[in-house]
């Protein structure tokens, strides 16, 4: 919320998604309580069940990092996928339902990645400190 915010108090237009009508425009009224101005638009989508996106789709890319939060592995990852009409969705991964395959390829950084809770844009972070860079 914190960078959308920030987008909208320097004139970016943002949309905003949310898997429900309400927490699309209780996240855009928060938005405008601090920027008034602000462009957005809601979109509601809700793709965490198998038959939200029905028909064939082709994922056209999907990234992300796995990194430790409170000593325990946390999967942050990002899909876009193409419809049969050539339109693309993309987002966070919340759930994904795959047939019949998908390949997924993983690269172990030798750095172990240490997340924190960030209270200035309220999202928890990769911690770049030198004092989470131990070597495995």
């Amino acid at each position: 919320m914190a960078i959308a915010k920030a987008l909208t108090a320097e004139g970016a237009r943002v949309i905003v998604n949310g898997r429900s009508e309400a927490r699309v425009k209780g996240a855009i009224a928060s938005i405008r309580a601090n920027v008034p101005t602000a462009k957005l638009e809601g979109l509601v989508l809700d793709l965490s069940k198998a038959d939200a996106a029905a028909g064939q789709h082709e994922v056209i890319g999907m990234s992300g990092d796995i990194a430790l939060y409170q000593e325990k592995p946390v999967v942050h990852t990002h899909m876009l996928v193409g419809d049969s009409d050539g339109t693309t969705r993309g987002g966070h991964v919340l759930a994904a339902y795959v047939s019949p395959t998908l390949e997924v390829m993983v690269t172990v950084d030798p750095v172990t990645m240490q997340k924190r809770f960030d209270p200035d844009t309220d999202l928890t972070l990769i911690d770049p400190s030198p004092a989470n860079k131990e070597e495995k």
